[in-house]
């Protein structure tokens, strides 16, 4: 499948439609999550810093009796060096703001005191990040600092801050982005694949579907109903829809079948005894010149629309016939003279020298009567050549044979008075190819392109010779056995339609035959 294709088949967009839902929710619970868990791991840091700082208020009130700055400073380094606040910074602030003691890892730096924590005196530690460079030209670094000030009776006031690095914050935050996004890569991938097998066995059960269509030959539309595959109620509902349009088609296909049964009686036999009763007209004595020319007339256009309606029928059964139920390996050799001998009375009476070869092509063939192969048609050909099984086909012979009329008859047209018309048949590899080819005014370059469409004329005044239908016939029955018929025209004059069918392996006679 192209890569076009592919992009645009239902399974693919099934599978983009499922991962682009499964990927929004997806990518919406992580980043919902870790949101959630950065907050969480920044609320554990500030209950941390809560903790210590009052226990560091605590430790002092308990050690600070007399309460001089020398006793406040000594107990506050011995509580910074506890097991308790270790990776803490631990300051302790005077009333007027003086530093009277920091732990050992604060190294000799000053934890910033802003505005709003010296006038902080509320029972809880007042929480906010501050910006720290420890060494001179290094870019800072935020920290969060907890700031407690104490106030009590009988002991002198002091401020408790306690302070650390985003690093307890940072670390895990990063680990649960890295969790988090691979989960969800992971997550993509088993939904991308979970959404390709279960759009595959959903179109598995429309393929099935597709392929039983495709097994009803044309001759039995209604007589096999197609059977559901699984017993969804989405299948059972599409399998029966086609079997009533399989059903409605057949319908329309005997009532079409009908209508040319109907039309082939109602038509042609009135047809013919117009014609036949404008002949005998024709053949009284006491007529006048004009009357005689008028039942002429009328024997010629009754003639010609017999003609006309018997081309209409033929390509409808044409059409009609599209899976060919009775269609057999077959000669083209048979085919083809059939055809020439049914033709030779048009090309008598038009004066034209029916030409007929079998097993070479046109280029190869020697000029003159006479030549191997060649069968002059002043009498009809009834045979055909010795190599008749190595140009089978598999098809209807009635039809192949009506195809190559159309294009002798269509050639006879356009040839010449003393001119020959040349009919070739041969096998070339795995194909058969039949010719016919004229030395008539060939066909002009503009009109090429529409001459195998119905009612096609290459001129204007070519409605004398034909209905325009007979071409349009045979490629029908060229492409109905799987072929093609194309046209070119040839220098000085003329033109050839070359007819290209597929060839087939002749049957091998049973053993038991004749038995």
């Amino acid at each position: 499948m192209a890569a076009g294709s592919y992009l645009r088949s239902l399974r693919f967009q099934l599978t983009a439609t499922y991962l682009l839902v499964f990927g929004l929710v997806f990518t919406g619970v992580v980043v919902v999550g870790l949101g959630v868990a950065r907050s969480s791991v920044h609320r554990a840091l500030d209950r941390e810093l809560e903790e210590r700082a009052r226990q560091m208020v605590a430790a002092l009130v308990q050690t600070g009796d007399p309460f001089t700055d020398t006793a406040l400073r000594d107990a506050a380094s011995a509580e910074a060096r506890t097991l308790f606040f270790r990776g803490f910074l631990v300051q302790v602030r005077g009333e007027d703001g003086a530093v009277l003691g920091r732990s050992e890892a604060s190294a000799g730096r000053d934890l910033p005191l802003s505005d709003a924590g010296a006038a902080w005196g509320g029972d809880t530690p007042l929480l906010e990040t501050v910006e720290l460079s420890w060494t001179p030209g290094e870019p800072a670094e935020p920290y969060r600092v907890a700031t407690l000030r104490h106030v009590s009776p009988g002991v002198r006031p002091f401020v408790v801050q306690v302070g650390s690095d985003l690093g307890p914050v940072r670390e895990p935050v990063a680990l649960m982005n890295r969790l988090a996004w691979a989960g969800l890569a992971v997550a993509l991938l088993a939904a991308a694949v979970a959404s390709w097998l279960a759009a595959g066995r959903a179109m598995a059960r429309l393929n099935q579907i597709a392929d039983a269509v495709s097994a009803v030959a044309l001759d039995a539309l209604g007589e096999r109903p197609i059977v559901p595959p699984t017993p969804d109620p989405e299948v059972r509902r599409l399998a029966g829809d086609l079997n009533r349009l399989l059903a409605r088609i057949a319908d329309g296909l005997r009532a079409r079948e009908r209508f040319i049964q109907d039309v082939s009686h109602e038509l042609k036999t009135p047809l013919s005894v117009l014609s036949s009763e404008a002949q005998v007209v024709e053949l009284r004595s006491d007529l006048s010149g004009e009357a005689r020319a008028f039942a002429r007339s009328v024997g010629e256009e009754s003639r010609h629309l017999a003609r006309l309606v018997e081309s209409m029928l033929a390509l409808a059964r044409a059409e009609a016939t599209s899976d060919m139920a009775g269609a057999a390996v077959c000669s083209a050799y048979d085919a083809v003279v059939a055809a020439v001998g049914a033709c030779q009375p048009v090309a008598r009476n038009a004066g034209v020298n029916l030409q007929l070869t079998l097993g070479v092509p046109p280029q190869d063939q020697a000029a003159g009567p006479g030549h191997a192969g060649t069968t002059d048609t002043g009498s009809a050909p009834t045979d055909a050549s010795a190599e008749e099984d190595d140009a089978l086909f598999f098809g209807d012979p009635e039809l192949v044979t009506a195809m190559v009329s159309n294009l002798i008859r269509n050639a006879i047209a356009y040839s010449p008075a003393d001119g020959a018309v040349q009919v070739h048949a041969w096998r070339d590899a795995g194909d058969i190819t039949l010719a016919v080819g004229d030395h008539g005014p060939g066909i002009p370059p503009e009109a090429i392109g529409g001459i195998f469409d119905r009612f096609a004329q290459a001129r204007p005044d070519d409605s004398a010779r034909g209905h325009g239908l007979g071409l349009a016939i045979a490629r029908t029955v060229a492409e109905l056995h799987g072929g093609s018929l194309r046209v070119e025209n040839l220098t000085p004059a003329g033109c050839r339609f070359t007819v290209t069918l597929r060839a087939a392996e002749p049957v091998e006679p049973s053993e038991n035959a004749g038995s």
